[in-house]
C-alpha cells in the first residue's frame, strides 16, 4: 500500500493516537505544524543574483506609512487615532520626502526633522503646545521602531536620546 502524502496540514489527523503512525511519522515536521496566517505588511526577501538586498530596502516613507497605519487598524485602535496618526505622517512624508527610503533616512535627519520648524512652530510661526511636538515626534518614532520590528529596516534610524525628542 503506498503511503498518501496530505497536500494540506488540515486533512492530518488530530487524534493523538494517529500522531504515532508511520505515515506520519515519515512527514516533516513542518507539515504537521498548523499553517500561520500570512500578514501582508510582512516584508518578503525576493532572491535574485549577485547580492542580497536585505528585505524592505526599497520600502519608502509612504510605504512605510501606509504599512504602520494597517498595522493599527489590525491591532484594533479607534478610527480617531488611525485619523490622527495618519495626520502626523503626513508631515512626517511631507518633509522627509515620500518618495525616500527607510534604507537611506538617517538618524541625522530624523533629528532635523524633530527640531524643525514645521514640527514645533504654527504656520503663523508661534511655538506649538509641547504636547502637540511631542505627539508629532512620537509617532513617526513608533513608526520606525514598527518598521526595524517588521524586517524592514536593520535598525530604526532614530537619534541616540530619541525618547526625549
Amino acid at each position: 500500500m503506498a503511503k498518501k502524502k496530505h497536500a494540506n496540514t488540515n486533512d492530518l489527523p488530530t487524534n493523538p493516537e494517529l500522531a504515532s503512525t508511520p505515515e506520519l511519522a515519515s512527514l516533516p515536521a513542518a507539515a504537521l505544524a498548523p499553517e500561520a496566517p500570512v500578514d501582508a505588511t510582512e516584508p518578503v526577501a525576493k532572491k535574485k543574483g549577485g547580492k542580497r538586498k536585505p528585505a524592505g530596502a526599497e520600502t519608502t516613507l509612504a510605504a512605510l506609512a501606509d504599512g504602520y497605519l494597517a498595522h493599527l487598524e489590525a491591532s484594533g485602535k479607534s478610527n480617531g487615532t488611525i485619523f490622527s496618526y495618519r495626520l502626523e505622517l503626513e508631515v512626517a512624508l511631507d518633509e522627509l520626502g515620500a518618495a525616500t527610503k527607510l534604507a537611506e533616512l538617517t538618524s541625522e535627519r530624523v533629528l532635523a526633522f524633530f527640531v524643525s520648524d514645521r514640527v514645533n512652530k504654527t504656520r503663523t510661526g508661534v511655538l506649538k503646545a509641547r504636547v502637540s511636538v511631542l505627539k508629532t515626534q512620537r509617532v513617526l518614532r513608533q513608526a520606525l521602531v514598527w518598521a526595524a520590528e517588521a524586517g524592514l529596516v536593520a535598525v530604526a534610524p532614530l537619534p541616540e536620546d530619541a525618547a526625549t525628542y
